[in-house]
């Protein structure tokens, strides 16, 4: 079964489209899009995040272009005037900043510890996201 997220038209409207894949172009994650209009017709895009975004239920893990070790998670530094925030993300997280790099399970635990922080968008905290269901 293909997923679906929801983007956001420019006019403010959001449609639940399918997921057809995704790519990284440059620092951005660019996702394949398809939408069946009334009467069949589809049509294919792509949009990168915000403007598309996960529907909590969906599973992406199947998704063509997405890393195939599901366990592996991300870390990225972000600038802020006083020190760096470490944030931890899923692989096949839709926020995913430029600085990422992979790390296992245990290694993103000793940085929790350490004080990073989870993601806000892709909640690799969440027990359901680490065994890879929805």
């Amino acid at each position: 079964m293909t997923p679906r997220a929801r983007v956001t038209l420019p006019d403010g409207q959001e449609l639940d489209v399918e997921v057809t894949g995704r790519e990284r172009v440059g620092d951005a994650w660019w996702y394949l899009l398809r939408l069946t209009l009334p009467g069949g017709q589809e049509v294919a895009f792509r949009a990168a995040y915000p403007t598309v975004r996960p529907i909590p239920g969906e599973s992406y893990a199947d998704l063509p272009g997405a890393p195939a070790d599901p366990d592996q998670l991300l870390v990225d530094s972000l600038p802020r005037p006083d020190e760096p925030l470490l944030l931890i993300h899923r692989a096949s997280c839709w926020y995913m900043a430029r600085n990422a790099r992979p790390v296992t399970r245990a290694e993103a635990d000793d940085l929790i510890a350490a004080g990073a922080r989870l993601c806000e968008v892709c909640l690799p905290g969440r027990r359901a996201t680490w065994d890879g269901q929805s």
